[in-house]
C-alpha cells in the first residue's frame, strides 16, 4: 500500500501579523519508506493546493 496523506492537525492558526498558519503534518506511507513531516501552512497554500489537485 502507497499513500500520501495531508492532514491540518489543529483548529486554531497561529497569527502572524495578517496571515494565519495552521499546523499540519504530511505523512508519507509504502512499503519502502514511511515519514511524517510537519509544518505550518497559510489558507493561501491550501487554496494554492486545492487548484493544483484540481488540476490533476
Amino acid at each position: 500500500m502507497q499513500s500520501v496523506i495531508f492532514r491540518v492537525t489543529c483548529d486554531a492558526p497561529m497569527v502572524t501579523g495578517e496571515e494565519r498558519y495552521y499546523a499540519a503534518k504530511i505523512v508519507v506511507e509504502s512499503d519502502f519508506i514511511n515519514g511524517t513531516v510537519g509544518l505550518h501552512i497559510s489558507e493561501a497554500d491550501l487554496d494554492e493546493w486545492s487548484h493544483c489537485l484540481d488540476a490533476l
